[in-house]
């Protein structure tokens, strides 16, 4: 489980970092949290706000083809690795969108370019030790993780009563998605220095895809 574990934990700080970057740099628009995105395309539609409604549509849009692409070039890669290669270079497109032109001008190139990143990053690895997980989506993580809790306490109970309990529970099935969620949080967090006061701030994922890319093709098992 430690492999597994750290590899979760990379690409729970990568994905809760560019996400809450991109967030910020687009003034409240996610570039992976498509839940986020389609309730507020939902009530801008009906509110009328065009511009945010065509900006929102957008991203699901890129988000959308971006993830069959992303699932047309997992089954052709040489490793799974290559795909945060691949994630890595665009970020690095991104940071150079950003030194290169103003806000107004840059904000339809990134918003593809970050939406494209993320569904690559979801379509890529989502198996953790045979477990489910995905790094860009938490609300099913969250879930996992309670309703691990759950099949715990249940067990313990059982044990206090001294009752023929169910099987034990499977230490992983609850601690991975527990960890995806925190890290991705810590990786929102970090979002927040990296915007104010780090040189280059989409650069910094690109060292942990670098080092992610490397391990899985050192050791491919999931």
């Amino acid at each position: 489980m430690r492999v597994a574990a750290l590899r979760l934990c990379a690409l729970g700080l990568v994905s809760g970092y560019v996400d809450a970057l991109g967030y910020l740099e687009l003034k409240g628009v996610y570039t992976g949290a498509m839940t986020g995105n389609s309730t507020q395309f939902g009530t801008s539609l009906v509110m009328g706000a065009g511009h945010r409604t065509g900006l929102l549509a957008f991203v699901l849009a890129i988000f959308f083809a971006g993830g069959i692409a992303a699932s047309l070039m997992k089954r052709r890669l040489r490793s799974l690795g290559d795909g945060w290669l691949i994630m890595g270079a665009i970020l690095a497109i991104v940071q150079a969108l950003s030194l290169g032109l103003d806000a107004p001008h840059r904000v339809p190139y990134e918003v593809g370019l970050l939406a494209v990143a993320m569904a690559i990053q979801g379509e890529t690895l989502s198996r953790f030790d045979g477990i489910s997980i995905q790094t860009v989506v938490m609300t099913n993580n969250m879930l996992k993780c309670a309703s691990g809790i759950a099949d715990w306490l249940a067990y313990a109970v059982g044990r206090l009563a001294r009752r023929v309990a169910s099987d034990r529970p499977e230490v992983a099935a609850t601690v991975l998605p527990g960890m995806a969620w925190l890290t991705y949080v810590a990786g929102a967090a970090g979002a927040v220095v990296g915007a104010r006061s780090a040189l280059l701030p989409f650069l910094w994922p690109v060292l942990l895809l670098v080092a992610l890319a490397w391990d899985l093709r050192r050791n491919p098992a999931t």
